[in-house]
């Protein structure tokens, strides 16, 4: 069953001097749920805007789009915010982590955003279990600022899958890493993602973190290619 489906979607944005520029040009897809697609092409193809409409954070012009078996077209703001934090996790470039916060308590963030909080403990014992899981047992309580590159982008990852997300989308998560960390960020993050049963879908530059994904699209121009 198909967990993602874009049917004819497209997008434009306005220029300054009031023109329109074309940027996703009637892209249709499907991504099944427990999957992991890469994202491919020049930049300035789309790539970043296809992502943040399969997020929910853009509006298609036109087009259907379906997650999960809802219309996202259909849904209230207060609803998209709502799926974004139950069914979404973010993974961005920059971590975007809060500098004045400690690993654990960045992990935690998400969780404040959902409608019905849950039990403190339990997903206070699941931040500290997934942090473990990536490495980081012994740095719960380091900020930002004490973290290597590598570190903040994995408290990233776990910040992403702490409420359990179906889906998993991660815009250039390595660009900032070197080749060994880049290559142990995608390992570790398709490792969680497999466990979980989350789809994974990855914006990327890197052939070599495309090739370890299930399939990859390519862009070219806001249209998708055919394999």
């Amino acid at each position: 069953m198909s967990l993602i489906a874009l049917s004819d979607v497209s997008k434009s944005y306005r220029e300054p001097g009031g023109a329109s520029l074309p940027v996703l040009r009637g892209v249709s897809l499907e991504i099944a749920a427990g999957e992991a697609v890469a994202i491919v092409g020049p930049s300035g193809c789309g790539k970043s805007t296809l992502l943040n409409v399969i997020g929910t954070l853009d509006t298609p012009d036109s087009g259907r789009y379906v997650l999960d078996g809802e219309e996202v077209s259909q849904c209230s703001a207060e609803r998209l915010a709502a799926l974004r934090g139950e069914k979404i996790g973010f993974i961005f470039q920059l971590h975007h982590l809060m500098p004045q916060c400690t690993a654990l308590e960045n992990v935690l963030l998400p969780t404040l955003a959902l409608a019905a909080r849950p039990d403190a403990a339990r997903v206070r014992t699941r931040a500290a279990e997934l942090l473990e899981s990536v490495g980081l047992g012994g740095r719960l309580n380091g900020k930002p600022a004490e973290l290597s590159g590598g570190e903040r982008q994995r408290v990233a990852v776990v910040r992403a899958l702490i409420n359990e997300p179906r889906l998993i989308l991660a815009d250039e998560p390595t660009g900032a890493l070197d080749e060994h960390n880049a290559e142990s960020l995608t390992g570790l993050l398709l490792d969680l993602c497999r466990r979980s049963g989350a789809t994974l879908v990855m914006v990327t530059h890197h052939p070599a973190q495309a090739a370890r994904m299930d399939r990859t699209l390519r862009l070219h121009e806001g249209r998708l290619l055919k394999d």
